[in-house]
């Protein structure tokens, strides 16, 4: 794993160290907190972080072929979409979630076909409001109703 890390340094790539681990991880130790939970999309040229002591609230669906966790973290909503949600709702009350990564199709199939450790399968994640809402309305080019406190004028 040493040399895998080695290499993709060198090479300048970025992306996961080990194919097979989980697209949720939380703090090891358990009386660890994060402080951070960091969203990587699966185009993996954006990543979104929510600060834990924004979280308030989630509402967990199941919607038969899917399922459904929103999260809110101030005024900003994590919509995530799969299935085996429950070790990240976990997490998420423990205070100890700190990544969540969104999964290609192939790797969705793949742990669709054979999951013997029942990984949680995050096959979609949204952000609301998206990145150019929130920039457009820290430049102050649009007017609405949210109101973000570092807005520059």
């Amino acid at each position: 794993m040493a040399e895998r890390f080695a290499e993709r340094i060198l090479a300048g790539t970025r992306g996961p160290l080990d194919d097979s681990r989980s697209s949720v991880s939380g703090e090891r130790q358990l009386g660890a907190l994060s402080f951070n939970v960091q969203v990587i999309f699966k185009d993996g040229r954006r990543a979104r972080g929510f600060a834990m002591s924004h979280y308030s609230d989630y509402e967990w669906t199941d919607e038969g072929d899917k399922e459904r966790l929103v999260i809110l973290f101030g005024m900003r909503a994590l919509t995530i979409e799969g299935e085996l949600l429950a070790g990240t709702v976990d997490l998420l009350n423990e205070g100890r979630l700190t990544h969540i990564e969104e999964m290609t199709h192939s790797k969705v199939q793949e742990l669709k076909r054979d999951n013997p450790h029942r990984l949680p399968i995050i096959s979609r994640v949204t952000v609301d409001p998206d990145f150019q809402t929130i920039l457009s309305a820290i430049k102050g080019e649009e007017e609405d109703e949210i109101r973000y406190p570092r807005r520059v004028k």
